[in-house]
């Protein structure tokens, strides 16, 4: 296992955004749960239409035993949003492990 992918949407008419930040955390036994691969998105332009991405992780396991994955909303719509400061939803429909 090398790499968590996470496939996303973004539609700026249903408040869909893409996600700020993936973090994938990994613990081995009952030890706490440590970063072991983050993905922090910053978009290169404002979207104009519905759009799917898929978001690669990198991660090195380690001796961890478990894994954690963490998608990290944006919370509100941004300021050049039309409803700006409105709580954002995120979708997320697929986590491939590989």
């Amino acid at each position: 296992l090398k790499n968590i992918t996470i496939s996303c949407m973004e539609s700026i008419g249903g408040w869909i955004i893409y996600p700020k930040r993936i973090r994938i955390l990994g613990r081995a036994e009952d030890r706490p749960f440590t970063e072991i691969g983050r993905y922090d998105y910053r978009p290169e332009k404002i979207p104009t239409e519905a759009t799917k991405k898929s978001f690669t992780v990198p991660i090195s396991v380690g001796k961890n035993t478990e894994l954690k994955v963490v998608v990290e909303n944006v919370e509100k719509l941004p300021k050049w949003h039309p409803a700006a400061g409105e709580d954002a939803w995120l979708f997320v429909d697929e986590i491939l492990f590989w």
